[in-house]
Order: structure tokens, then C-alpha cells, then sequence
């Protein structure tokens, strides 16, 4: 395949590749330690983003969140919420009422 003064230089090109095979592996090896980092680093970021958002949905319990506070004396209404969000359950997916921590009550009976 190699034309006419192609032919002087094959010795040369071989010659070549012989000296360089070792750094030429090398460079192979780096460049796929690379590669294989970059996608490691970004599947882990997507791992990442997926975890948080699993979080938070655990965390939440619910698309919609209803919480009342211990500071006043006023309650929330759960019957009067609880009949809106199902009249329009086409709205809403999915919906939580969620009570204060133990902690949170006890502190505030004692004040």
C-alpha cells in the first residue's frame, strides 16, 4: 500500500513506534484513568441530585405541606383543608399534615 519514496520512510515510521510503544502506553493509560474519572464525577453528580430531591420528598412527606406553628393559640382547621385539597384532587397529587415535634411541644407547655 505505501507509494513510491513512501517506501524509504517505513523503517523510519516503525523504528518509531518501537522507541515510543512504552510512553505511547502510557499516555493510553492516563488518557482512560481520565476518561473513566470524568465519567465517575458525573454520574456521581447526578446521584447526588437525585438524592436530594428523594430527601426532600421523604423529608416533606408530600407535593403539599400543611404545618402549624406553637407560638400562638390558633390551630389549623384539618377538617375545613383537609375537605378544600380533596375537592381538588385534580390539582393537587398528593397532600400531608404534618404535627410539631414532641420537643417543640413540651417547650412551649412549659413556657
Amino acid at each position: 500500500m505505501l507509494i513510491g519514496g513512501d517506501k524509504k520512510l517505513i523503517n523510519i515510521v516503525l523504528k518509531n513506534m518501537s522507541g515510543h510503544l512504552h510512553r505511547n502506553s502510557k499516555t493510553a493509560i492516563m488518557f482512560t484513568i481520565a476518561l473513566s474519572f470524568l465519567i465517575f464525577t458525573g454520574s456521581s453528580f447526578e446521584l447526588i441530585g437525585h438524592m436530594l430531591i428523594s430527601q426532600l420528598r421523604q423529608l416533606a412527606g408530600a407535593d403539599f405541606n400543611v404545618n402549624g406553628t406553637l407560638e400562638t393559640e390558633v390551630y389549623l382547621d384539618e377538617v375545613k383543608i383537609r375537605g378544600y385539597l380533596e375537592d381538588n384532587k385534580k390539582l393537587i397529587a398528593s397532600y400531608s399534615f404534618q404535627s410539631a415535634t414532641l420537643d417543640a411541644v413540651v417547650s412551649n407547655f412549659n413556657k
